[in-house]
């Protein structure tokens, strides 16, 4: 794609082509290029004037590159008007550079930021002159405070700090804690080390740091590389770390249900800095999580939504629940302080959490008798995409005696409904908005549920009416096995889908049979896919299969399904290949 720059470079050479005698506003670029070792000229370096694309230079059309002479001298004429990124490539051992000093590092693509330090103005003349060097080396040992033993594999980083141009390296101890980088460019670093687990991190020298190296301290000693020399005895004496280890589990005791995010503050004059955080999985009944290589001092420890659709109850240890799903930067610092000495482990802290809010209820049919195996689903007006819409929040099914509980719901301003998906030929319901027989159900419509944080909302009942169903199974050949877990599409007479908001939850149970809920009055299409094995394709009732990869034909061409008179269809025996129907008990 031909940048905003070039497309306006070429703009103006287009419409000086077309009007000859229009002047361009232009300008010149010229210096000097030398050798930061001796001051001395540099022939022969190649400049170019380009741009940096996603962290990438390129170089701008229509410009020609300059190569500097025997004195050092290069000049750029009849530049446009516009702000640049000048490259200026040396033949070794001198390195390659953006002006002003911005090293070309790592490797041939030289990955920038966003610098554009070269402006030209309209007749003007703008001097870049260039200082190369060549690399240097920085090299020390990492050893241990106590016992002055060496720390071999700790990982040790050297960066340029922000604005001077972005090189990273980063190497390991040795077995004898030493380390050495070659081929640095001359400039400024920030050099710090993680000894793992058992060590407190620094920042050169002798600075603690703990989450967040890379972010620097005001008291740190910055490591300038020189070029041809060897930096060394930047060294460090890692001090003992301390560790904080402990459980997350639901209240009363019991393993995570789901994933919960647990994150440690470091709380020092009544203010809170984040330390580092960890997602606790669910279904582990241990619920363990470890915080290693702690600086002594006062922690706190608090929990996070984890993502997903499940949610728990805020709460900050020691037992402190928070006003809302999540946990303020007020209530974290009300929290339990958790003291650490130099090198102390401190264990056996226990979080206890609940869902952050619950629904309970249950389902019955038209002669009040239980209905088992039916999904309620929680659903809300959220973001979706570009826009908002209604988004599935929750989902369970009732059990053998017809009630459900839908627990982990977020904290919400009173926009939750709650709707009915049943396989067994009754017509579902959205709560408080009556039935949907057949086509999509009208979520907007019903009962909207206020959520309030922690709570445990009952009675939220349905009573199913009878409906019109249809009730079949699904064979591979005649009189053969039915075909499990198959998922079925319904579509109406126009061909719009009907229920597809439930997604996937009518499929065929494990010996091939389906019943589905109840319809309208009406005619109806039916379509399914085989994802895998000898009938794998997509097929529409009454058409021959379509091998994935061709078009899909279109449902209202099949066989039509007719519900009248309120009376479903029962004993519809589908043949997958050939792909015929068998009448048995309807027309």
């Amino acid at each position: 794609m031909i940048s905003l720059l070039r497309w306006l470079i070429l703009s103006i050479v287009l419409v000086a082509a077309a009007n000859p005698g229009l002047t361009l506003a232009q300008g010149t670029v010229q210096g000097t290029v030398t050798d930061s070792r001796n001051g001395q000229p540099v022939s022969g370096a190649l400049l170019r004037l380009g741009y940096s694309a996603l962290g990438s230079w390129s170089p701008t059309s229509g410009i020609s590159a300059a190569v500097s002479g025997a004195d050092g001298r290069y000049a750029f004429s009849m530049v446009p008007v516009g702000s640049y990124l000048m490259k200026i490539e040396p033949a070794p051992p001198l390195l390659p550079e953006f002006w002003p000093d911005i090293p070309c590092y790592p490797g041939p693509q030289c990955s920038v930021g966003l610098y554009a330090g070269v402006v030209v103005a309209n007749g003007a003349t703008f001097v870049a002159d260039v200082s190369l060097g060549t690399a240097g080396r920085i090299s020390g040992e990492v050893r241990a405070l106590a016992g002055s033993m060496p720390v071999p594999l700790a990982e040790v980083t050297a960066y340029r700090p922000s604005g001077s141009g972005y090189v990273l390296v980063q190497g390991t101890t040795g077995i004898d804690g030493r380390y050495q980088f070659d081929g640095v460019p001359p400039g400024p670093y920030r050099v710090y080390v993680d000894g793992g687990p058992n060590y407190i991190r620094e920042i050169y020298d002798d600075i603690p740091c703990s989450f967040n190296c890379q972010g620097g301290d005001p008291a740190e000693t910055i490591v300038t590389a020189v070029s041809d020399q060897d930096v060394s005895g930047i060294d460090f004496a890692l001090a003992a770390a301390g560790r904080i280890t402990g459980t997350v589990r639901n209240t009363g005791g019991t393993g995570l249900a789901h994933p919960i995010g647990i994150a440690l503050y470091r709380l020092s004059g009544g203010q809170l800095a984040i330390v580092n955080s960890q997602i606790v999985q669910g279904n582990d009944a241990g619920g363990a999580f470890a915080f290693d290589a702690l600086n002594p001092g006062a922690y706190v420890l608090r929990t996070y939504y984890a993502g997903g659709a499940f949610v728990y109850a805020g709460e900050v240890y020691q037992d402190r629940d928070c006003a809302a799903d999540d946990c303020t930067p007020d209530e974290v610092a009300q929290g339990t302080p958790i003291a650490l000495a130099p090198a102390q482990v401190v264990t056996g802290l226990d979080l206890q959490v609940d869902p952050a809010a619950s629904i309970s209820g249950c389902v019955q049919g038209p002669l009040n008798q239980a209905l088992s195996a039916v999904d309620v689903v929680a659903y809300a007006w959220r973001p979706l995409g570009f826009g908002f819409g209604y988004v599935n929040v929750g989902a369970t099914r009732t059990g053998i005696d017809g009630c459900y509980r839908l627990d982990y719901l977020a904290t919400n301003p009173g926009d939750l409904r709650l709707r009915t998906h049943n396989s067994a030929g009754f017509a579902d319901e959205v709560y408080g908005g009556g039935p949907c027989l057949g086509g999509t159900c009208a979520l907007g419509i019903g009962a909207t549920i206020a959520v309030p944080h922690d709570a445990d909302l009952s009675g939220y009942s349905f009573t199913l009416g009878a409906g019109p169903a249809i009730d079949g199974i699904l064979i591979g050949t005649p009189g053969g096995r039915g075909i499990p877990n198959v998922e079925l599409e319904f579509y109406s007479g126009t061909g719009v889908r009907l229920r597809a908001e439930d997604g996937a939850l009518l499929r065929t149970r494990p010996d091939g049979r389906f019943t589905t809920y109840a319809f309208a009055d009406g005619t109806y299409f039916l379509a399914w896919s085989i994802v895998e094995g000898a009938y794998a394709g997509r097929y529409v009732l009454g058409l021959a299969r379509t091998p994935f990869g061709e078009p899909w034909p279109d449902p209202t061409l099949g066989t039509p399904l007719t519900i009248s008179g309120a009376q479903g269809i029962a004993g519809l025996e589908i043949v997958a290949e050939p792909n015929f129907v068998h009448t048995d008990g309807f027309e």
